[in-house]
């Protein structure tokens, strides 16, 4: 009789000792449902780290041309072109701290314009930066096609857009339309469907 009462007791102990501890991690599981659901601010994320920005040079000496020709009765009487510049060499970017994303970014450089009769001429520096380890490339453009500085049309174009003439053939769609320049594959589409529609046509000059 005494062995079982020992037993009994022993058992009792057992179970409220197992109980006492889910008891315990009851307050710790609580405040995990509660993170969950309504997020816990454990202090600010590190902050990251800066995109890399290229040096410019202090002496360039290189440059190219980009020749914009307007159709002759487009309201287009001046063009801005920048110069569009991205990293070569991705791994010297930062890294974002969660979701491993590289940091970069692009740099636009506005360039010199000059208005030559019915067409313009835009004066790349193509060595703008020194050369570092990010290897900045540039070859891209951004291009606004303006009347008295409102926007009429604006186009980018990239090494790969170029034909292998150096020519780009652009039909471009002013105010109250896109205000864009697409394909010349597209000119009839869009002479059909907006006013004032007008072809430009880009071409690299070394």
């Amino acid at each position: 009789m005494q062995n079982s009462t020992s037993t009994n007791v022993s058992r009792s102990k057992g179970i409220y000792a197992r109980d006492a501890s889910r008891w315990w991690l009851m307050p710790s599981l609580f405040i995990v449902m509660a993170c969950a659901l309504q997020g816990c601010d454990f202090g600010p994320a590190p902050a990251p780290a800066p995109a890399p920005s290229p040096t410019p040079n202090p002496h360039p000496q290189k440059t190219s041309q980009l020749k914009i020709s307007v159709q002759d009765g487009s309201d287009v009487n001046d063009v801005e072109v920048k110069s569009i510049w991205t990293v070569g060499n991705i791994g010297c970017a930062p890294i974002q701290p969660i979701s491993g994303a590289a940091i970069v970014k692009q740099v636009a450089v506005k360039e010199e314009v000059e208005h030559v009769g019915s067409y313009y001429i835009a004066t790349i520096v193509d060595d703008r930066f020194l050369p570092n380890k990010c290897r900045w490339l540039g070859g891209a453009y951004g291009i606004r096609l303006m009347r008295d500085n409102h926007l009429l049309a604006k186009t980018g174009a990239g090494p790969n857009d170029f034909d292998a003439s150096g020519k780009l053939e652009l039909t471009c769609i002013p105010p109250p339309g896109l205000s864009v320049c697409t394909s010349r594959a597209r000119e009839a589409f869009d002479r059909i469907h907006f006013h004032g529609v007008f072809n430009v046509t880009l071409e690299l000059m070394k």
